[in-house]
C-alpha cells in the first residue's frame, strides 16, 4: 500500500507515526468494500447479490466507511511499523482530527477522494545497550554441606517425629487431677484461654493480663478494645523425641539409617546449592540494572504487576482465604508487585540482549533434559508433558525463552570476578 510515513521520537520508548492514505487507496478500499456487501446481499426487491451500488451506498455506506476506516489504520499501521523496523508494545493511540465528527470513540468518518491522515503514538521496547556484564564482582559462598547443617536437618526431622505425654500426680489442676510436677522448660501445656472486654472504669474480677487489640483486628467491632485474658491449665505434657534407627528410617521410606542419612545428605547438598546459585543470579540482576539504567513502557510493568497478582490470589485460594481477606491483601502488597514487576521486566529486557549479543541459544537437548526434569518434578508421565507444549507453539516459546535467561544468567555467573 502506497502510504506517506513521518517517524518522530518525543521519547526513548514511544514513537509518533504521522501516517498518511492517498485519496486513491481510500477510494479503492470504499469500493472493494461496496463490492463484497453488494455480491452478498439480499435485499427485498432485487434477486440476490443484484442491488445497485447507489441502494447499496444509501443502505451501507455509513458501516462500510466504518469498517473501512478501522482497516485502513490497522494495515498501514502494521506496515509502517514493520518499515521502520519498530517493535510495539500495548495498543496505539490513535488520532484522527480531520475525520472526526464528535467525541465518541465511533464518531468518525471517512470521504471518498480525500486523503486519510491520522497520528498513532505507539510504546515500544527500547533498544538498550548493555554495558559492565562481563566480570561482575560477587562473593562465591561455601556450598558444602557442613556436618552442623546436616545434624540440625536430622534433629528438625526427630522433632516432627515427636511424641507428647502427659504427667500425672503432683499438682492440682483445673480438672481436680493431679500432675507429677510444676510445668518445666520444654513443657507442651493444654490450655484455655478466655477473653472478656473491660469497661472504662477498667474493673476486673481475676488477676489476668490485658491487651488492647490493633486497630487492623479481623473483628472490627473489637478493633482497639481492651481484653482481659484468663489462662487455665488443663494438663501439662513432656516431649518424647525418637532417636534415628532404622525402624524409623524404614518408616520414613529408606533402606536404613545410613541410608537416610547419605539421601539426605544429597538432598540437603542439592538445594543449598540452588539458594546460593539463586543468590548469586539476583545480585547479577540488581548490577546489571544498577548499572544499565534505561525506561520500560509502563503498559509491561502494568502487564507483569496483574500476572503477579493473579499468582498470589490464586494461592491464597488454594489456602481457602474469604475473598475479603484476598482483596485486602492484593491491595496491600500492591507496590511489592509493582516493584517486583520492574525488576522482571528490566531483567528480562536486559538479558535478552546479552544473549543476542553473546549467541546464547537453546538446544533441542537442552529441552529435552528441562521437559524430563517436569516430568519428574510434577511426577507427571514425560509424554504428558510433551504434549502440552506441542499443543501451543507459544507455549513452547515460552519454555525456550526462559531457558535462554538460565542460560545467559548462568553464563554471567561463569564470566564473573568471584572472591571467596
Amino acid at each position: 500500500m502506497n502510504i506517506t510515513v513521518k517517524v518522530e521520537k518525543p521519547s526513548e520508548i514511544t514513537r509518533k507515526l504521522t501516517i498518511q492514505v492517498p485519496a486513491t487507496v481510500v477510494t479503492q478500499k470504499l469500493e472493494e468494500k461496496y463490492d463484497e456487501i453488494q455480491k452478498t446481499s439480499n435485499l427485498k426487491g432485487f434477486r440476490p447479490g443484484m442491488a445497485p451500488l447507489s441502494v447499496i451506498k444509501q443502505m451501507y455506506g455509513e458501516d462500510a466507511k466504518h469498517k473501512v476506516f478501522h482497516s485502513l489504520i490497522e494495515e498501514s499501521l502494521d506496515q509502517a511499523t514493520e518499515e521502520h523496523q519498530i517493535k510495539t508494545v500495548g495498543s496505539p493511540k490513535i488520532e484522527a482530527p480531520d475525520n472526526q465528527k464528535g467525541p465518541g470513540e465511533h464518531d468518525h468518518f471517512l470521504e471518498e477522494g480525500k486523503d486519510f491522515n491520522f497520528i498513532a503514538t505507539l510504546d515500544i521496547i527500547p533498544t538498550i545497550k548493555v554495558d559492565h556484564y562481563l566480570h561482575i564482582p560477587l562473593t562465591q559462598e561455601r556450598t558444602e554441606l557442613t556436618d552442623e547443617e546436616l545434624e540440625q536437618s536430622i534433629k528438625q526431622f526427630l522433632d516432627n517425629k515427636s511424641k507428647f505425654e502427659p504427667v500425672t500426680s503432683g499438682i492440682v489442676l483445673a480438672n481436680g487431677e493431679m500432675s507429677s510436677r510444676p510445668a518445666q522448660n520444654g513443657d507442651f501445656l493444654k490450655i484455655d484461654v478466655i477473653g472478656k472486654l473491660i469497661n472504662k472504669q477498667g474493673e476486673f474480677t481475676e488477676k489476668s493480663f490485658r491487651v488492647v487489640l490493633s486497630k487492623d483486628h479481623h473483628l472490627k467491632k473489637y478493633a482497639e478494645q481492651e481484653v482481659e485474658f484468663t489462662i487455665t491449665v488443663k494438663e501439662i505434657n513432656k516431649k518424647l523425641t525418637p532417636e534415628l534407627n532404622d525402624t524409623l528410617a524404614k518408616e520414613a521410606g529408606f533402606n536404613d539409617a545410613l541410608d537416610f542419612r547419605v539421601m539426605l545428605k544429597e538432598v540437603l547438598s542439592n538445594s543449598k546449592k540452588n539458594q546460593i546459585n539463586e543468590k548469586l543470579k539476583n545480585e547479577i540482576i540488581k548490577y546489571l540494572i544498577e548499572k544499565n539504567p534505561f525506561q520500560v513502557p509502563l503498559i509491561l510493568i502494568q502487564t507483569q504487576t496483574k500476572y503477579l497478582i493473579q499468582d498470589f490470589v490464586l494461592r491464597l485460594k488454594e489456602d481457602k482465604h474469604s475473598d475479603e481477606e484476598i482483596k485486602k491483601a492484593a491491595e496491600k502488597n500492591l507496590p511489592f508487585f509493582a516493584q517486583r514487576a520492574e525488576i522482571q521486566v528490566k531483567s528480562s529486557l536486559i538479558l535478552e540482549t546479552i544473549s543476542k549479543k553473546e549467541n546464547i541459544s537453546v538446544t533441542t537437548n537442552d529441552l529435552d533434559h528441562e521437559i524430563k526434569h517436569i516430568a519428574e518434578d510434577s511426577k507427571i508421565d514425560e509424554q504428558e508433558i510433551r504434549k502440552y507444549y506441542d499443543e501451543k507453539k507459544s507455549r513452547l516459546a515460552d519454555l525456550e525463552y526462559r531457558l535462554v535467561q538460565e542460560k545467559t544468567l548462568n553464563f554471567l555467573i561463569d564470566k564473573a570476578a568471584m572472591k571467596n
